[in-house]
């Protein structure tokens, strides 16, 4: 508002009306504006500057970047995004997996400009497994918004791998070392017990084929073995052998 009736100037010119209000559209150029204005009076009178106030007018939107996310494969359990957004937001970025909403933890300033962002969420039983959907929308200051969405960041596997099996092993050796041979989740990690004592791991192929070597104790050897897949989930114990070294 100003006096009622007076010219108002800036960059652009108009009236106010007996109640003094005016209402005057303005062109902004890219980047930074300081506006400020005047008012004259019938008289010619004109008064001092109105304070200044900066108008940042700008049309890109934040870019999103530098996406990770640990662990991928991931099983029931948290499973933290993280990535950069190029500017100051409106609010903080909202991150859905699946269509759920994850939780903001960390947010960090980059040397250079932006702020890394970093949020959690909690995969249960209920979740879709296979490839997830991660989608993150932005909004900068000017009301710029982005959105993206990839499909190819996190696996969400909840089952557990089936009972390794192996090869039938002999009731009695007299050989103080003892090849394990057989099959379970491809690239998985095989664990072999021995008397409940963990005493080898291996890796099996990419066909699940695996073999590795273990040491004997004299007497009874109670052999049982495990699998974990990529994403943690650990199978059950297979059935135990036993084989008897005896020299």
């Amino acid at each position: 508002t100003a006096e009622p009736f007076s010219l108002i100037k800036g960059t652009v010119s108009g009236s106010t009306d007996a109640e003094g209000r005016f209402s005057i559209p303005l062109n902004l150029a890219a980047g930074d504006n300081a506006i400020k204005l005047t008012a004259t009076d019938a008289a010619g009178n004109v008064s001092n500057f109105s304070a200044t106030q900066e108008v940042v007018y700008e049309t890109t939107a934040p870019v999103i970047s530098n996406i990770s996310v640990s662990p991928n494969p991931a099983k029931a359990g948290r499973v933290t995004v993280s990535f950069e957004v190029s500017e100051t937001l409106l609010s903080s970025p909202e991150v859905k997996i699946n269509q759920e909403t994850a939780t903001l933890v960390l947010r960090s300033p980059q040397d250079g400009g932006g702020f890394r962002y970093q949020y959690t969420y909690n995969i249960t039983a209920t979740d879709q497994q296979g490839p997830a959907i991660i989608s993150i929308e932005a909004t900068d200051l000017a009301g710029n918004t982005k959105h993206k969405s990839w499909n190819n960041l996190l696996t969400i596997d909840l089952n557990a791998p089936n009972v390794p099996n192996a090869a039938n092993l002999p009731a009695y050796t007299n050989l103080g070392t003892r090849a394990i041979a057989g099959t379970a989740e491809p690239n998985s990690r095989i664990r072999i017990y021995r008397n409940d004592a963990l005493i080898a791991e291996t890796t099996s192929e990419a066909d699940g084929a695996y073999n590795t070597n273990i040491g004997l104790v004299l007497g009874l050897n109670r052999i049982k073995i495990t699998s974990e897949d990529s994403a943690g989930n650990i199978s059950q114990v297979s059935e135990p052998q036993t084989i008897t070294y005896d020299v």
